[in-house]
């Protein structure tokens, strides 16, 4: 676990047994995890054609999974929660940089459209992609969007994934407010990616064009200049040369408070009528399996995480 100061260790450690006391966790969740390693190393070796050496792991990615299986700190789980990272915005003074939420159900049988407001984004609290942008109630499928968040709330993510932390969480199903896209330049309102080092910024990932899983993606350095050299581009990619946020110091600001008690922690930010707006915290990233950044720029950014300590 990292070291932190007093103030910080004490925000940890109210806001993880608080955590604790909500939710119940998977029993067998040591077991457990020696499967998720298994299938994390297997992926690891069929995507990049490697063996991975987690004795010593190198680069951002190696860490990354170093970091999922030798690390034991609670509010991973807590922070990873699309839900639970609100009590740690709220400790922090930064709640004002959530999206608003609207309603939070259970069971996905329980959800009522009835209660939600035309346009909403409707999502579970544990996993990756599960997310459907409802932009007008009146022509989706209620029935099939109920069936398959009941799907996704009894899917064990993190398992194969190899992010045992996700599986602590308990899921539930939550409709928020759908944030404006005010960009002319993407498709798809603009997401910053922030890589922090006990919480000090490195690099930005901006994703845009965004279609389901898929975006255009460009990184940028802190003076927000280009880096097409830190990015893994490819024949499909589309370079357009995005405007730095208006709200970008406070996003920096805020990457800071969020991120400093950890080794490493991706904070995803989206901007809305130039207003900033909190996305989620990320500890595993594409669970180590990261394409979107270059191999200099995995080299480089690994450097910043001592696995030795």
């Amino acid at each position: 676990m990292t070291k932190v100061n007093n103030t910080e260790e004490s925000i940890i450690h109210f806001l993880t047994k608080e955590y604790k006391n909500k939710s119940k966790h998977i029993r067998a969740y040591k077991l457990i995890r020696l499967l998720s390693l298994s299938q994390s190393v297997l992926r690891y070796m069929i995507k990049f054609k490697k063996v991975i050496n987690l004795r010593n792991p190198k680069d951002l990615n190696q860490k990354i999974i170093w970091l999922a299986f030798n690390n034991e700190d609670f509010s991973w789980t807590m922070l990873a929660d699309k839900l639970g990272v609100h009590d740690y915005l709220k400790a922090l003074n930064l709640y004002n940089l959530s999206v608003p939420v609207y309603k939070v159900w259970n069971r996905a049988e329980d959800i009522d459209f009835s209660l939600l407001p035309n346009s909403f984004v409707i999502k579970t609290n544990h996993g990756c992609g599960d997310v459907f942008v409802v932009k007008d109630k009146n022509k989706v499928d209620e029935n099939d969007i109920k069936k398959k968040l009941d799907y996704y709330m009894h899917k064990p993510y993190g398992l194969v994934t190899g992010e045992p932390h996700y599986l602590r969480i308990k899921p539930y199903v939550f409709a928020e407010k759908i944030l404006d896209n005010d960009s002319s330049l993407s498709s798809s309102i603009i997401d910053y990616k922030f890589f922090c080092f006990h919480g000090e910024p490195k690099c930005v990932l901006v994703c845009y064009d965004r279609k389901g899983l898929s975006a255009q993606k460009i990184v940028y350095d802190l003076d927000w200049n280009i880096r097409e050299d830190l990015t893994n581009l490819s024949n499909d990619s589309i370079i357009k040369n995005i405007p730095k946020p208006k709200s970008f110091d406070v996003m920096v600001d805020a990457c800071r408070k969020l991120g400093k008690p950890f080794d490493f922690t991706r904070i995803d930010f989206y901007e809305s009528g130039e207003k900033p707006y909190f996305g989620e915290m990320t500890f595993t990233p594409a669970a180590g399996r990261s394409t979107a950044l270059s191999q200099k720029a995995l080299n480089w950014l690994g450097v910043f995480i001592n696995c030795k300590k």
